[in-house]
């Protein structure tokens, strides 16, 4: 009789134990997970592949028409080293660029996130050319580098570009793009 006597104690408290944890659960949620598979590894600016660009001032007379603005305009560059394709057969190296949000429809050029007292973003934002054409690059589709070393620097031009046929505002631009590389 004690033997089923200490079973019946010892499932109570185990009854009771699991009754009293699942009352104390307070609330739940929910963890995102995100990751990118690449077929290229590369070393970008030495190992610094984050980076600012401040574009130099400019008055709203300066903007003239719609479009890329070269008063102001900001060079930087991408400089790539070791990278190795998990394809022998190299093909050209593309950059994909990405931006929640903040790349406009056309992909012309990425949004000013900085906006007025009611709340408009000021018909001014900010475009990407090649510093070796004045075509603005679309940021909705993968840009060839037309890198197929394993090194190489890619250089560009960060520009103002004027939204629309309302007047420009002055005021702050502030605006960024995520980027990764591939070879295809």
């Amino acid at each position: 009789m004690n033997k089923k006597f200490a079973l019946a104690a010892s499932l109570s408290l185990i009854f009771v134990a699991n009754s009293a944890s699942a009352a104390t659960t307070a609330s739940g949620g929910s963890i995102n997970f995100t990751g990118f598979i690449t077929d290229a590894t590369c070393t970008i600016n030495n190992g610094n592949a984050n980076m600012s660009v401040l574009l130099d001032p400019i008055t709203v007379n300066q903007i003239t028409h719609s479009g890329a603005i070269e008063e102001g305009k900001k060079a930087f560059s991408l400089e790539l080293s070791d990278c190795n394709a998990s394809d022998k057969d190299k093909k050209s190296l593309h950059i994909n660029f990405a931006s929640t949000n903040l790349i406009a429809n056309n992909g012309n050029y990425l949004i000013n996130q900085e906006t007025d007292e009611k709340g408009n973003h000021k018909n001014v934002g900010i475009a990407l050319t090649s510093q070796k054409s004045d075509e603005v690059i679309n940021l909705n589709t993968p840009y060839d580098t037309k890198i197929i070393a394993d090194n190489g620097v890619m250089q560009f031009y960060a520009k103002y570009y004027k939204v629309g046929s309302e007047p420009a505002q002055p005021g702050k631009i502030n605006t960024m793009l995520t980027y990764n590389l591939s070879y295809f």
